[in-house]
């Protein structure tokens, strides 16, 4: 069997990083990617966004929180998993992709230390604008 997730879109939002109790590092990030659907009668591009939630853990968590910000293009291989629970006697079930490599692919703004490789963006299928993500 195979349970395998790669996904190259934008984050919706700064990374939250976190610790366990014993000091663990976890780091949840919001990834926005989009599919071109063809075009409309008129002519305008058809896109729909999908929404993944990814938790990376340990050493590459801390790395992902220090250099990563909204709108930053990233390349994420990992598996899904789905997590459930009981909130107010409903069960509440949301499924992530637990990362196992991050990869920056855009350059980072003027003034940070990290300036990572770029990437054509017709190789992304279609970019998503951090202005336009409703975060």
């Amino acid at each position: 069997m195979l349970n395998r997730a790669e996904i190259i879109g934008r984050l919706t939002r700064d990374p939250e990083l976190r610790y366990t109790p014993n000091g663990r590092a976890v780091v949840q990030l919001a990834i926005a990617t989009n599919a071109f659907l063809g075009q409309d009668d008129g002519g305008d591009r058809r896109e729909a966004v999908e929404y993944h939630d990814v938790v990376l853990w340990g050493p590459q968590a801390e790395t992902v929180a220090k250099y990563l910000t909204k709108g930053r293009l990233v390349f994420v291989e990992g598996r899904l998993q789905t997590r459930s629970w009981e909130h107010e006697g409903i069960t509440r079930r949301r499924t992530e992709i637990m990362a196992s490599r991050v990869q920056f692919l855009d350059a980072a703004k003027a003034g940070t230390e990290f300036a990572g490789p770029q990437l054509v963006s017709a190789a992304t299928g279609g970019d998503v604008d951090p202005d336009d993500v409703p975060f």
